[in-house]
């Protein structure tokens, strides 16, 4: 699967496109889960805050109901 995420580095939300629900899990470095949110199909386009967030490397993981899953690396400055 292909996560369109963007802005990448971000500072204070980043927007994902998607056209299904899903479950979105946001990693910091140590792997440790900082965000954990079901997503629910609405437009297909997703506004993901980022607040809380200290500036770093984050992996951002998606599930799809189906099972399928993707990833992408999350700079937050």
């Amino acid at each position: 699967m292909q996560l369109k995420i963007y802005p990448n580095p971000a500072t204070d939300q980043v927007t994902l496109e998607l056209a299904n629900n899903c479950h979105l899990l946001i990693n910091d470095a140590l792997g440790r889960t900082v965000s954990d949110q079901v997503m629910h199909k609405a437009t297909g386009t997703y506004l993901i805050s980022l607040a809380g967030l200290t500036p770093g490397i984050y992996r951002l993981r998606v599930i799809l109901d189906n099972g399928e899953t993707g990833s992408t690396q999350l700079l937050v400055q």
